[in-house]
């Protein structure tokens, strides 16, 4: 007896491991209500963006149209988000968050008038006003993490909780929107996620979080000079390891500005999946970083942060190429699987650098800045991709994307490699605690 429970144990540590980041949403019931509330937004917001790209490709048959329209929904993104890092530092974090859920809830029954060609241009001003809220609800969500989690070792595991969000949403969404779109239904997705937004608001309306700190009132207040001490920050701060993060980031990104025009041109024309193929296409991403979700905080302590994130980070890399190199079959899906686990386990150590290395009172502003560097990159992904396929082709414009990606990491690995022989990256104070709402 004795020596088969010895012998279970070092199972059941490592199962306690892998499973650490939903043990601790036990017993942590606004950390629950966080987790929950975002995981049914985001179900929504990827069915509706697959819904939506699928219907404008079959509508106009143009993979420009469809880079122009995945343009105007990052736009925003880079010029909106900045701001919404000061808004989201200077106002109550939760409200702001409640008020864009709202309000992107009524863009998605607008789009619902998108019915024929001569009315998709609506989907332009909706799909970019939605990114505008977003980029009011993106800094706040990301300054709330540290000050739901508590303690410094839940920042990790409720980070590789927030970043499961997408990962879950992306292998449920997508595929719920081919199915949607098989049944000749695809605009059912926009009801669903003006429901999802309704819940997302609910939670958010339920949530009690630690008091939030305010920005120093001796800073400048000029709206201006608030934004631009997050990029100073990010920039200047730390030696660089978060400049070093933030560029890094930003090469990949491209590509995921990128797979929307690529998956739905080469699932229609590279392996003849048909459409719907672009739905099940992401959802493999999604399987990947589901399970990425679930492995990092247990491979990816505190003290390997660094590292952890140059491996992930080659690992996305490896799979963008190989998604450009793909026959048909299940090489692609197993490719956007990789490319999966890569991205969310250096989501997972850069989003918890960048808390460890920020102030709170600065973080929505250090989050702003973040964000709208990284989602230019990808703007940049959206915007020449049309012409780049029409160009040179689908596949070639995959592995050009990725040997951009693999240069950056070369170049600024060395910092990122420095930092770990230096002092591990001091975490966020201590704040006391109270509740709010």
């Amino acid at each position: 007896m004795s020596v088969t429970a010895e012998s279970t144990e070092p199972a059941a540590r490592e199962r306690g491991k892998l499973l650490g980041p939903y043990r601790v949403l036990h017993g942590h019931r606004d950390l629950a209500l966080l987790f929950s509330g975002q995981v049914v937004s985001a179900f929504g917001d990827w069915l509706y963006i697959t819904a939506v790209i699928v219907i404008a490709y079959e509508l106009t048959h143009s993979a420009t149209f469809v880079a122009a329209l995945t343009f105007a929904r990052l736009l925003p993104y880079v010029l909106f988000l900045p701001l919404g890092g000061v808004l989201a530092d200077r106002f109550e974090r939760r409200r702001l968050m409640i008020a864009a859920d709202l309000g992107r809830a009524a863009c998605m029954i607008g789009l619902l008038l998108i019915c024929t060609r001569e009315r998709i241009w609506l989907a332009f001003p909706l799909v970019f006003l939605s990114t505008c809220l977003f980029s009011l609800f993106r800094p706040a969500l990301g300054a709330t993490v540290p000050l739901v989690a508590g303690s410094e070792d839940d920042l990790v595991k409720a980070n590789a909780l927030m970043t499961q969000i997408d990962a879950m949403s992306l292998m449920v969404g997508p595929a719920l929107a081919s199915v949607l779109i098989i049944l000749g239904e695809a605009r059912a997705a926009f009801v669903i996620n003006a429901l999802t937004y309704a819940v997302s608001a609910t939670t958010l309306a339920c949530l009690r979080v630690r008091q939030q700190p305010r920005a120093d009132e001796s800073e400048p207040q000029h709206w201006a000079d608030e934004t631009l001490a997050g990029f100073r920050h990010l920039f200047r701060a730390r030696n660089g390891v978060l400049a070093a993060v933030t560029l890094t980031t930003a090469g990949v990104s491209i590509f995921n500005g990128a797979i929307w025009t690529l998956a739905v041109v080469m699932s229609a024309h590279t392996w003849h999946f048909g459409s719907q193929g672009t739905g099940f296409l992401n959802a493999s991403y999604g399987l990947g970083g589901l399970f990425a979700g679930f492995v990092v905080s247990a491979v990816m302590p505190r003290d390997r942060l660094v590292l952890g994130y140059i491996v992930s980070m080659a690992a996305g890399i490896g799979g963008i190429a190989l998604f450009g190199l793909s026959p048909a079959g299940v090489l692609p899906f197993a490719a956007l699987a990789l490319f999966g686990i890569g991205d969310v386990a250096n989501q997972v150590a850069g989003n918890t650098l960048l808390q460890h290395g920020t102030p709170n009172e600065l973080l929505g502003r250090v989050y702003g800045a973040f964000e709208a560097v990284v989602i230019g990159a990808l703007l940049i992904g959206a915007l020449v991709t049309g012409p780049l396929v029409a160009l040179i082709g689908p596949r070639v414009t995959t592995i050009g994307i990725a040997t951009v990606a693999a240069i950056t990491l070369l170049v600024y690995a060395p910092r990122l490699r420095a930092r770990t022989a230096s002092a591990p990256v001091s975490a966020p104070a201590a704040l006391p605690v109270t509740v709010t709402g």
